[in-house]
């Protein structure tokens, strides 16, 4: 199985990830959490990542992937 790519995806930087996941208890989500799914990951996915010009990117369809939801 070949790895997804981002390719033709819509790009946002990993430090807007956090505006794109609901709170909870009433707390945003902090971007340590967010480099960590890109590093290591949580229950066996890594969240898809690209580093361009120094800035690390991922898309809304990977994370979408990575949380299990459909759009």
């Amino acid at each position: 199985m070949q790895k997804p790519t981002l390719d033709g995806e819509q790009l946002v930087a990993i430090s807007q990830v956090p505006d794109f996941i609901p709170p909870r208890r009433g707390k945003k989500l902090h971007m340590s959490t967010v480099y960590r799914w890109v590093l290591k990951g949580a229950r066996g996915k890594v969240l898809d990542s690209a580093l361009l010009g120094g800035v690390r990117y991922t898309s809304l369809e990977a994370l979408q992937r990575f949380m299990g939801t459909s759009p």
